[in-house]
């Protein structure tokens, strides 16, 4: 019996695939393939990344802002004990400054004389007025101790109204080398009144 060699040639659909594929087509493919891909690429893929780094950039500015927002009830608090502490303070000083300016020369005066220091002038100069508050220029001599002066000194400094000591003088006193002359410049300042004293 005769079998069919190898040699002999193939008919129909083995025919095509004994052939070598025909390259042309596939650089075809190829090339399509990659226009596509950088078609999907700048249209699609790099606008879309770039509008998530957007969103996620949105996102953490938003987390950001969440975080503040939680400590804004804290913030509040201290900010409103800020203000009670503050509208303390003013009522008390209102009410400490609110004083006639009589009533503060004779504070100032009983607190030098108190313990023991003398006052031996009394010179107030004009008031000046600044914004809300009455600005008071004191020039004042007194004599003691070097001890009843200082006790004078923190006299003044505990009294309810606010005072600066502008200038302060110590020199001895030419009659008494045991006592001291005291010259003070002290700025008073109240709260400006309507009326005058």
């Amino acid at each position: 019996m005769k079998t069919a060699s190898s040699s002999a040639p193939v008919s129909g659909a083995h025919a095509s695939a004994a052939r070598p594929p025909h390259r042309g087509g596939n650089r075809l493919l190829l090339v399509l393939m990659a226009v596509g891909t950088v078609a999907f690429l700048w249209l699609s893929f790099w606008p879309t990344n770039q509008k998530i780094r957007q969103l996620q950039q949105q996102l953490a500015s938003h987390r950001e802002q969440v975080q503040e927002a939680l400590l804004l009830p804290a913030r509040l608090d201290r900010q409103r004990d800020e203000v009670e502490r503050t509208t303390q303070f003013v009522a008390a000083w209102r009410q400490a400054a609110g004083n006639s300016t009589a009533s503060v020369f004779a504070a100032v005066s009983h607190a030098i004389g108190q313990l023991g220091a003398v006052t031996t002038q009394f010179v107030p100069e004009p008031s000046v007025q600044r914004g809300y508050l009455r600005e008071t220029t004191v020039r004042l001599t007194c004599q003691g101790t070097l001890e009843q002066i200082f006790a004078a000194l923190q006299s003044l400094e505990a009294l309810p109204f606010t005072l600066w000591v502008d200038e302060l003088r110590l020199t001895p006193d030419r009659d008494d080398q045991a006592k001291l002359k005291c010259e003070l410049k002290l700025v008073i300042f109240a709260e400006k009144s309507n009326h005058s004293d």
